[in-house]
């Protein structure tokens, strides 16, 4: 396929004439697809995070949502383990075919994410999973980590704001010396 692009310019016109196999056209289409679903995931991430749910709910809108930026979202399933904790919808059983990423908090290892095929694809080095979508995982969990964090700092800071502040007579309270 020929495809030509014009510009036009004050001076006149240039042409330039661009070819294009079918085949490697429509390759470029599709992988340019997968690359927008894996966007609008990361865009729906920010808006849950935009949202200031509590942490349970955070945590469980994130499973609901994010399997829209995997190359087959119908048979993928989301599955969070944080402080002891399983967030996941129901109906859907554990499969062989997983990837995850840590939830990382104040540099320790808090939690996981897990997505996973319920059904067979095909292997992309040893993987059912594009090399994209695991650079995806990784960047909703480092998103999940510091969304977690940012709301256990706000917590520690009410704790202290409320530990000092003065009680009735006047005096404040530090660490219950006063």
């Amino acid at each position: 396929m020929i495809a030509e692009i014009i510009f036009y310019k004050s001076t006149g016109i240039r042409k330039f004439f661009m070819v294009f196999d079918k085949e490697e056209y429509q390759e470029s289409i599709a992988r340019l697809s997968e690359r927008e679903k894996e966007m609008k995931c990361l865009y729906k991430v920010q808006d849950i995070i935009n949202h200031n749910y509590g942490i349970d709910d955070f945590l469980m809108q994130i499973c609901k949502h994010i399997w829209g930026g995997w190359q087959y979202p119908i048979i993928t399933r989301v599955k969070i383990t944080f402080e002891n904790k399983t967030y996941r919808e129901k109906g859907w059983e554990e499969s062989e075919w997983m990837h995850s990423a840590d939830i990382v908090v104040d540099d320790k290892v808090s939690g996981l994410i897990q997505v996973y095929y319920t059904e067979a694809r095909p292997l992309i080095s040893d993987s059912p999973f594009l090399p994209e979508e695991q650079k995806l995982l990784n960047t909703i969990a480092a998103k999940v980590s510091g969304y977690i964090f940012n709301l256990k700092l706000k917590r520690t800071l009410a704790a202290l704001s409320e530990k000092n502040k003065p009680d009735q007579a006047g005096s404040k309270k530090i660490n219950g010396l006063l």
